[in-house]
């Protein structure tokens, strides 16, 4: 009877694996990029679950939200004291628990937008841009040329640009979770449905309707390439074979694309499709959404007259 050789049964040494060929940082991309593409899946995934959950949201007509949701934003952009902004912020954070959202990942989506804002509204907290009352000197006297422009004298921080810039990220982070709620408690056929009930343009909508198909397309057919890819790859990939693949895989993409688009289009003619969002169960106003158009009716006229005392 034949026996195993002896190499193979022996144990792999600890010089053996020292020895072994170490990954290059950045060998590892196909594994990112799967990992990537999976999560947006994932994401997806995870807003058709929060839309069927039985939240205060998900209870209402899609068209009830959508229009509450552009009062409450419209709301938000009269809104001056930075007291009933911080308010509001809260008011989304109590909406977001009662569509039972993950809080974790609902602030996780929402905080990019906020830092993103104040970045960029960064410079209008300095005197050289925002002239007020100092809170902070940061430099006693600079002497700054950028370009054409001179900067001169004192450089600080003042009370009117940090008022500013706060009252600008708050009213950015409450306009972001509004939208984000909406998005994550409605699905995606009955929210362009409800978008063309409000009169919004159908060729709009039918290039929302488009654009998420390809982008889930697309995304589909990149994954497969990456497995494919990746099972057929033996030992650590290169940068330079990474690169290669990349830039093959993005030509073959945009090489389907006229062709895809083509055949799907004439296809959804042939079934019928006239460019308008269709539903398996119509819209129907009940008691629940009159009630909640009351409430944030109430809700507005509130939070505007607590804003314009505080002001």
């Amino acid at each position: 009877m034949d026996t195993l050789p002896r190499w193979l049964s022996e144990e792999t040494s600890e010089a053996l694996v020292e020895a072994a060929p170490r990954r290059r940082w950045g060998a590892d991309f196909i594994e990112k990029n799967l990992r990537d593409l999976t999560r947006i899946f994932e994401d997806e995934l995870f807003t058709t679950s929060m839309a069927r959950k039985p939240g205060l949201y998900q209870l209402l007509d899609p068209r009830v939200k959508v229009f509450a949701t552009v009062v409450l934003i419209g709301v938000v952009g009269c809104e001056q004291s930075l007291r009933t902004l911080a308010v509001t912020c809260l008011l989304t954070l109590l909406l977001a628990a009662a569509c039972r959202l993950p809080l974790g990942v609902f602030l996780k989506r929402v905080s990019f937008v906020p830092l993103f804002t104040g970045i960029m509204v960064l410079p209008a907290v300095f005197n050289w841009f925002t002239p007020g009352t100092p809170l902070v000197m940061l430099v006693p006297e600079a002497n700054l040329h950028l370009g054409p422009y001179h900067f001169g004298g004192p450089l600080a921080i003042t009370a009117q640009g940090l008022q500013g810039a706060a009252t600008i990220i708050l009213r950015a982070g409450a306009s972001v979770s509004f939208a984000l709620i909406l998005t994550l408690t409605t699905p995606w056929p009955a929210l362009l449905r409800a978008l063309r009930v409000f009169l919004l343009p159908q060729i709009f909508v039918l290039t929302l309707e488009m654009t998420l198909r390809y982008i889930f397309l697309f995304l589909r057919i990149a994954t497969e390439a990456f497995e494919a890819y990746k099972v057929r790859v033996v030992g650590p990939a290169t940068g330079k074979t990474g690169r290669r693949f990349i830039g093959a895989t993005a030509g073959t993409i945009i090489a389907k694309t006229q062709r895809l688009s083509e055949e799907v289009y004439q296809a959804m003619l042939a079934r019928g499709y006239t460019g308008e969002p269709r539903l398996l169960s119509p819209f129907r106003f009940r008691l629940q959404d009159g009630l909640f158009l009351a409430g944030v009716g109430v809700v507005a006229v509130l939070l505007l007259s607590w804003d314009r005392l505080g002001c």
